[in-house]
């Protein structure tokens, strides 16, 4: 982003005068656009930094505690909704990731999908029940 703004800065016809009048020289040479550029660059870095600098985003200290019991059931079916899309989403996600990488032969690569099998695993044994046994046991259907 720095490079083009510099570059469209220092291709103008203004700053092309301005640049003449500070070197006093009729003709730029290949070494003064290189300093210019610099110079461009350096400003530009030094003017954002300043900026962000000045820009304060709040930041939150305090501890918020939240206790799922003292939820309404509105919060509660809603929570579990995000619950599940959430844990399908990152299986659907460790699947795809094994199928596309068992066969490669990288160690690195090898366990990180034995990892992924490994979070597959524990999704569908200890998340994902039957829909069947929940509607049955469940206080908020």
């Amino acid at each position: 982003m720095y490079l083009t703004l510099c570059s469209d800065i220092i291709g103008s016809a203004d700053y092309h005068c301005e640049l003449c009048a500070l070197f006093q020289v009729d003709c730029l040479s290949e070494a003064h656009l290189s300093i210019c550029s610099v110079l461009c660059l350096d400003t530009l870095t030094l003017f954002v930094h300043h900026l962000a600098g000045k820009v304060h985003l709040p930041c939150e200290t305090e501890q918020i505690n939240f206790n799922v019991s003292e939820m309404p059931l509105e919060g509660l079916v809603k929570l579990r909704h995000v619950a599940g899309w959430a844990v399908r989403k990152e299986l659907e996600r460790c699947r795809r990731f094994i199928r596309e990488n068992m066969f490669l032969q990288n160690t690195e690569t090898r366990q990180k999908v034995y990892a992924a099998h490994a979070k597959c695993e524990l999704f569908e044994e200890q998340i994902i029940v039957q829909f069947a046994w929940l509607k049955d046991i469940t206080s908020s259907p």
